[in-house]
């Protein structure tokens, strides 16, 4: 019996996939994993966002289809009045992010230079001007190279040669490294953008680079899990790259909640759209995910949304999240 079901395009194109349901009913579902499907064969999927009530645990992930992904996940706590998801709501996610070469001349006095050992930065300007909504904390994808950031150190420790701050309070910024590669000249950051106002295509923040010396990663464990604040349920950037299956905790989640899924995917360390993904056979590749037991409920609003490419005709079932008995 589906949790949650909807129709997966099929026609060969990427797409940009982003649903909510006012609430969800679930029966005799305790000590049953809950699974997501894809039921056309999906060559890349690079996000999977989920939504859902602090009670329910997402105990397995399954994909029956060809995929390359990247799972995020949130929930939302219940209470006694109707929630609506803004906060954030994933289907504003595709804001523009525009990097803005700096120069000293156009500098207001707030923007007085951080750190003289960072010789270098650059403006990261948001355009939010189709949304009305504000963003608060929200954590943004940042694809980084030396192309647009002359002299980033991407030989570095990895995250060391980077650091963000807030164009309106000067403070540093939270952030996570999802991938830093300088074999393919490329780095993807996440960052925990204090404010993006809606309407706004002004709000920017600054990315200082070009250590003067040898630089170190400042961010702690605590740091990166509070990029995702206590809302997110998990957040599994799945850019793991290991042989065979069966391997425990393989698939970390980036959160405080420790919800790490065990491997059974075989083709692993995959392109995806941001960052790596995943590659999910069409037959028995699968990620596990371990929680808590669920007892009948119903639940709050849940969204999901996603990044993907469809590579053929969906089959008889196209369900997103469903219930198997353990």
């Amino acid at each position: 019996m589906p949790i949650i079901s909807g129709t997966t395009p099929t026609d060969n194109q990427g797409h940009e996939f982003c649903r909510d349901y006012d609430r969800i009913y679930t029966r005799q579902i305790s000590q049953s994993p809950a699974h997501i499907h894809f039921n056309p064969q999906i060559s890349q999927i690079t996000q999977i966002m989920m939504n859902v009530s602090r009670r329910l645990r997402i105990l397995r992930i399954e994909y029956f289809t060809d995929t390359k992904s990247e799972i995020m996940g949130q929930n939302s706590k219940k209470s006694t009045q109707k929630k609506r998801l803004h906060q954030p709501r994933f289907c504003v996610i595709g804001l523009a992010v525009v990097l803005l070469l700096a120069t000293a001349g156009l500098c207001r006095a707030a923007d007085a230079w951080w750190d003289t050992d960072w010789q270098k930065r650059v403006k990261i300007t948001f355009d939010n001007s189709d949304q009305s909504e504000n963003l608060t904390n929200f954590p943004v994808p940042v694809t980084l190279n030396t192309t647009n950031l002359t002299n980033l150190d991407l030989s570095a420790t990895v995250g060391a040669d980077v650091r963000f701050r807030d164009a309106v309070t000067g403070n540093e910024i939270k952030y996570e490294v999802e991938a830093w590669n300088a074999g393919a000249d490329t780095a993807t950051v996440w960052v925990k953008v204090p404010q993006i106002d809606g309407g706004s295509s002004t709000d920017y923040i600054w990315v200082y680079y070009d250590y003067d010396g040898t630089a170190t990663y400042d961010q702690s464990a605590a740091d990166e899990q509070a990029v995702w604040n206590s809302s997110y349920l998990g957040i599994w950037h799945l850019d793991e790259d290991q042989s065979g299956t069966g391997n425990s905790n393989l698939y970390k989640d980036s959160t405080a909640n420790g919800n790490h899924g065990d491997d059974q995917v075989s083709a692993t360390g995959q392109d995806g759209k941001i960052g790596a993904g995943q590659q999910f056979d069409g037959t028995d590749d699968y990620i596990t995910l371990e929680g808590e037991d669920i007892e009948d409920h119903d639940y709050d609003a849940v969204t999901i949304e996603a990044w993907y490419k469809s590579t053929a005709s969906a089959a008889s079932q196209d369900e997103y999240i469903y219930r198997v008995d353990a």
